[in-house]
């Protein structure tokens, strides 16, 4: 044993981190996209549900 520190990766975890960060990646993306339509359509979907609603009280 020596008395410097090696720089060999002894982290056995360190082969999970590609899917985790994959998975992250596609998360992002799909509410991503999904904002992004809501904030195109969002006066649309906010009167469909409004007259959708009322629909209801009649």
């Amino acid at each position: 044993m020596s008395k410097y520190p090696t720089t060999e990766n002894t982290d056995t975890q360190s082969g999970r981190k590609g899917p985790a960060v994959l998975i992250g990646a596609i998360v992002a993306a799909t509410g991503l996209v999904g904002f992004s339509a809501w904030f195109a359509n969002a006066e649309n979907l906010f009167w469909s549900l409004l007259q959708a609603g009322l629909a209801w009280c009649l």
